[in-house]
């Protein structure tokens, strides 16, 4: 099935305090929305892909397929590169500042709408499943609504432009 547990081995916690995003993981499984590719995973690969989908879901469910695949790919993207001092998809997700719907409170991060969730665990699952797949952002790790001027990104390169989205990295690679 999957082989997520060699690629996204979480780092040892320097506490024994639960990572604040597994409050999140508890609704959601609770809710009992959750794919069976998902559901039969182990703990670890579980909470990566539910960490996955519900990145893709908050920040592009009503786009197209093409731009959800291009957000899960970022989100990929930022646990190989070093700028971003990451190993696991849920310490990309949950890193201050990364994702604004992080900071929203709990009720509202738990999906709502069934089809998008559902399509979003799907994509998720095979974003982790080791599987080779053509990359449309070009390894791009920062993605941006094209029609908004942001100062932080003028330092970005690479930019390419899927639907509203530019999708960019940082200059100098790893």
């Amino acid at each position: 099935m999957l082989l997520l547990s060699l690629m996204l081995t979480p780092r040892p916690a320097a506490a024994e305090t639960p990572p604040r995003y597994q409050a999140l993981l508890t609704a959601v499984r609770a809710q009992g929305d959750i794919i069976p590719e998902i559901g039969q995973a182990d703990q670890t690969d579980q909470d990566q892909m539910l960490c996955m989908a519900l990145n893709i879901y908050h920040e592009i469910r009503g786009g197209t397929s093409r731009d959800q695949w291009a957000v899960g790919f970022v989100t990929l993207n930022r646990t190989h590169h070093d700028a971003f001092k990451a190993d696991t998809v849920c310490d990309v997700v949950w890193s201050p500042g990364q994702f604004s719907w992080t900071r929203w409170p709990l009720r509202a991060q738990v999906p709502h709408e069934k089809a998008a969730w559902i399509e979003s665990q799907h994509k998720a699952v095979l974003l982790l499943s080791g599987e080779k797949m053509n990359d449309p952002t070009d390894g791009s790790t920062f993605f941006y609504q094209a029609r908004l001027n942001f100062s932080w990104t003028r330092r970005l390169v690479n930019k390419i432009r899927i639907g509203a989205h530019v999708f960019a990295s940082l200059p100098g690679g790893r």
